[in-house]
């Protein structure tokens, strides 16, 4: 879904320019509460955004891998799938998937 795309990568964007700890939570559980409904939309939009930094990326998987309804199934889909991915986004996944 083109929609959820759009949103999380707004969140992501945000999410990188957000030092308030309370703020950037806040953004995470936004982002998990979406993968709920559109796990694929969800995981494949946040392969496909750069984040600026390890910690966010970090961040962010974490966020989803405490998501209990989200298939890891579906992210190691989206892994193989994923043509554009960087070796930090897969460093990433794989402390993720574990």
């Amino acid at each position: 879904m083109e929609r959820v795309g759009d949103v999380v990568g707004r969140i992501l964007i945000w999410l990188d320019n957000v030092c308030n700890p309370r703020a950037r939570k806040a953004a995470l559980r936004a982002t998990a509460l979406l993968a709920r409904s559109h796990p694929q939309d969800v995981v494949l939009s946040c392969v496909a955004h750069t984040l600026s930094s390890d910690r966010c990326a970090i961040e962010l998987w974490k966020a989803l891998g405490e998501e209990p309804q989200l298939p890891r199934r579906c992210c190691s889909s989206c892994w193989t799938s994923s043509s554009r991915d960087t070796g930090r986004r897969r460093a990433a996944m794989c402390l993720w998937l574990q």
